[in-house]
């Protein structure tokens, strides 16, 4: 889940395919706002899952190579129940 608006933050990002550096707003300019990124997940599996029960936070497995597949799966590098993004 991403929720806008709790910050005013914002990033300029350069288009990369511009030859020279962009200074103000407007055409080779993209502007990103800070965003919460939310992390839940539903606990069973394809067959029984339990869609009553929602939990916050990335799931945790003790073996490592299927803990690296629920991270994948998010997206993540490393295992954290929020993060602040710019989209």
């Amino acid at each position: 889940m991403y929720i806008k608006g709790l910050t005013n933050a914002y990033k300029p990002v350069d288009c990369p395919m511009l030859t020279r550096r962009v200074t103000h707003p407007g055409p080779g300019r993209d502007i990103l706002s800070k965003t919460l990124q939310l992390n839940f997940w539903r606990p069973g599996d394809t067959v029984n899952e339990v869609e009553d029960e929602v939990r916050y936070g990335v799931p945790y497995d003790a073996t490592a190579q299927r803990q690296s597949e629920i991270l994948r799966a998010f997206g993540l590098q490393e295992r954290v129940d929020y993060l602040w993004v710019y989209r």
